[in-house]
């Protein structure tokens, strides 16, 4: 696929020399400042500069060691306990004792994310850890982030942690055209690693089988935003974001899950293929 790559590259080129938006691909609008703007991916572009470059396609790696910080991961957090003005803490950090070093931390109270779920299953979720999709390589919107049968490794803890008829589990977000679907690993959940009180290895294979993962749907006044569609389209192109997240939580004033959660030596194996 060097080809491909090679003939890309030379056409990103000469958008980029016309002062045009970078790619053809949907997304992109352009600013009063003149500046290139993706509202699907995110991704920024300044006319005149060279545009990201074009990664290969195939098999990729991707790995996060938390040497000295987040490396883009971060959590939502909740409401600071007793706060008379509603602020929120800090959820997520970087924390220097990690399984091999430093390491990324989660503690709750997460934010209850009441707009995505089922309504037959809690009222929300907690979004414990989760990384932009842009994160995993400059230009790797270019492709489809293909996370079909992709590879989840990392190590676990879980410290003080209180479920409370929640679980741990993989997600993964991807936009259409103008709603993003999110996909939850429910059929395995990470709870016995989690509550083992020690660094525990996971491993997860992302296999496309709608047995195996729960539909997360719009709830309350959010079918603007999300919908379900098809595992095999999102997993076939994570374009949003992807991590871990907990659910079925509980509604308002219910006992929420607490806790601290760390990750480390995280790595995931997955794959660029070409667009339509």
């Amino acid at each position: 696929m060097r080809w491909y790559t090679s003939v890309l590259g030379l056409i990103l080129l000469a958008q980029a020399a016309q002062g045009g938006a970078p790619d053809g691909r949907p997304g992109w609008r352009q600013t009063s400042e003149g500046e290139w703007v993706n509202d699907r991916t995110h991704e920024r572009y300044v006319p005149g500069t060279l545009p990201p470059p074009v990664p290969a396609l195939g098999p990729q790696t991707y790995a996060a060691s938390f040497a000295s910080d987040t490396e883009g991961w971060a959590s939502i957090g909740g409401q600071a306990p007793g706060s008379p003005d509603g602020s929120t803490i800090e959820a997520s950090a970087w924390t220097p004792n990690g399984y091999a070093g430093g390491g990324f931390v989660s503690r709750g109270p997460w934010w209850l994310d009441t707009n995505q779920g089922r309504s037959d299953q809690g009222a929300g979720l907690h979004l414990v850890a989760y990384l932009w999709s842009r994160a995993l390589l400059p230009g790797v919107h270019y492709h489809r982030i293909d996370f079909r049968d992709a590879e989840l490794t990392f190590w676990l803890r879980g410290q003080g942690i209180e479920l409370a008829g929640s679980h741990l589990v993989v997600w993964v977000q991807a936009r259409g055209k103008d709603k993003a679907a999110n996909w939850a690993l429910t059929s395995q959940p990470l709870d016995r690693e989690l509550l083992a009180g020690d660094w525990q290895p996971v491993r997860r294979t992302l296999v496309a089988d709608p047995a195996q993962w729960t539909c997360l749907d719009a709830l309350n006044a959010r079918p603007d935003m999300y919908a379900c569609a098809p595992l095999e389209a999102v997993l076939g192109d994570v374009n949003a974001d992807w991590g871990l997240l907990l659910y079925p939580v509980p509604g308002v004033g219910a006992i929420l899950p607490s806790g601290a959660i760390e990750l480390d030596e995280l790595r995931l194996q997955y794959r660029l293929t070409p667009r339509d």
